[in-house]
């Protein structure tokens, strides 16, 4: 969660410090500040970037941006882009520069800015910012901010939330920050946001960091090449993505349709322009899923059901697949996996080969149930002959409009089983092959080609989603 916080320290005596360790104490432990907040760096009043390069170190998924006044907002650009949440204080008069201009109608600078903060206020409502997310931290509570608060009773305008500044208040407004840090909505929009900008980033620095180009069929193009394709359509495709996640939440009734719209969006360049053949490992893997995904929302209504933690896995494979990214988990990735409810242990190779085995069965039998044929080593549809990976059961499964099928649980299941499922030898022909009463998995850390540690982005991806996999 990013938040804007608007605060000149003007009766602050410990110039700020005290302050930020009391409002955002539940963001990062109170015993982190303790032992690594640096009380000879410079004060929040000199350098308002301290706080935020504190949370830099020490946070991965929540930000501050700290400035002092008026003239400093001026200068923000996209407000309802770049944060989540604001926190204002009424009066910041303190260190205004004078030549700082004043909105248009008003003349006197002191008064101004002594209630520059409802100015903000106002600005913040009238370019979309929610009001909900939106609150002043005040030690006017009981003055300034009470008229205000009247005049937009009046005026049948949103009434926004106030926090003193006293130990009361403090615990006020972290419950209220609490509150939007798990809301699952924000986190999935933080998470999307800061991953387009910094993939913009990749994609403007070199076109090799586009992955997506190996997945693409030259023989598909014949009005332009595959680099043509990708410099029209990758820039836009990056800008676009955040347009569908406005600051405001949508209501929980409309929720699974919103979800679905921007999972389409993001899964839209999956269609028959793309091939797995010229790739391998994970990252074929992942865009298993991402044209399953695409084919099933493009002609069906299985994925209609989808939770933010399934767009957020989405989102992940999918730049994952389209970029050249290091093994280390990205920030925006963490934000992301932290949309799931917590990551646990992978089970031992023996527990999770049994739990694949068991996935297998099911949707193996699903496809017979509804039609499908089963020979050793080949699947049968029409007189094509297809080997019943768990992935092609998976599709021929949803071709045959099985209803008894979580869809968007294989969409998890698809991605394990495309990196452990092995060719089992035959009793009778001693060949390869896949044979459907007989699965075979490694199921080996190195099958999922883990790197050492916590910091690898595949090992905490599994991690986090085994459980929304497997129950």
């Amino acid at each position: 969660m990013n938040i804007l916080w608007i605060e000149d320290f003007g009766a602050e005596l410990d110039a700020g410090e005290k302050t930020a360790i009391s409002l955002f104490q539940n963001l990062i432990p109170v015993e982190v500040f303790d032992d690594h907040w640096d009380g000879s760096a410079p004060n929040l009043i000199d350098d308002p970037h301290v706080i935020s390069r504190f949370f830099g170190e020490h946070s991965p998924i929540h930000d501050i941006a700290l400035i002092h006044h008026f003239g400093d907002f001026l200068k923000l650009a996209n407000v309802s882009m770049a944060f989540d949440v604001v926190a204002i204080d009424i009066n910041l008069s303190r260190g205004v520069p004078k030549d700082v201009p004043l909105p248009t109608g008003y003349e006197d600078a002191e008064e101004f800015h002594q209630r520059a903060g409802l100015y903000i206020y106002s600005q913040l409502i009238r370019t979309g910012f929610p009001d909900s997310q939106i609150c002043f931290l005040t030690g006017e509570r009981e003055s300034t901010f009470a008229d205000f608060d009247q005049h937009c009773r009046a005026a049948f305008i949103p009434r926004p939330a106030a926090f003193g500044k006293n130990a009361e208040g403090y615990a006020q407004f972290r419950a209220w920050t609490d509150e939007h840090a798990r809301s699952k909505y924000l986190i999935i929009r933080r998470g999307i946001i800061e991953g387009c900008r910094q993939l913009l980033e990749i994609a403007k620095e070199t076109q090799k960091g586009i992955r997506f180009r190996d997945f693409l069929d030259p023989e598909s193009f014949t009005e332009c090449s595959v680099d043509e394709y990708l410099a029209a359509t990758m820039f836009d495709y990056l800008y676009a993505l955040p347009q569908f996640l406005p600051a405001t939440p949508p209501p929980q009734s409309t929720q699974p349709h919103f979800l679905r719209l921007l999972a389409r969006a993001l899964v839209h360049e999956w269609d028959e322009k793309t091939t797995l053949r010229r790739v391998h490992g994970q990252v074929q893997g992942f865009a298993a899923v991402l044209k399953h995904a695409r084919n099933w929302m493009s002609h069906t209504q299985a994925l209609n059901e989808l939770t933010p933690q399934d767009v957020a896995y989405l989102f992940l494979l999918n730049m994952r697949a389209m970029f050249s990214l290091p093994t280390e988990v990205a920030r925006y990735e963490q934000i992301l996996l932290a949309v799931f409810d917590g990551a646990g242990q992978l089970p031992p190779e023996r527990e999770l080969k049994s739990t694949m085995a068991a996935s297998y069965s099911k949707i193996r039998d699903a496809y017979v149930r509804h039609g499908g044929q089963l020979n050793p080593c080949r699947s049968l549809r029409g007189n094509i002959e297809l080997e019943p990976y768990f992935y092609i059961l998976a599709n021929e499964a949803q071709q045959r409009n099985a209803i008894d099928v979580d869809y968007i649980r294989l969409l998890y299941e698809v991605l394990w089983h495309r990196l452990a499922q092995r060719r089992s030898r035959n009793r009778e022909t001693q060949h390869e092959c896949i044979d459907p009463e007989r699965y075979n998995c490694d199921a080996r850390p190195k099958t999922f080609e883990f790197s050492d540690g916590d910091t690898d982005f595949l090992r905490a991806l599994m991690r986090t989603i085994y459980s929304r996999s497997f129950h």
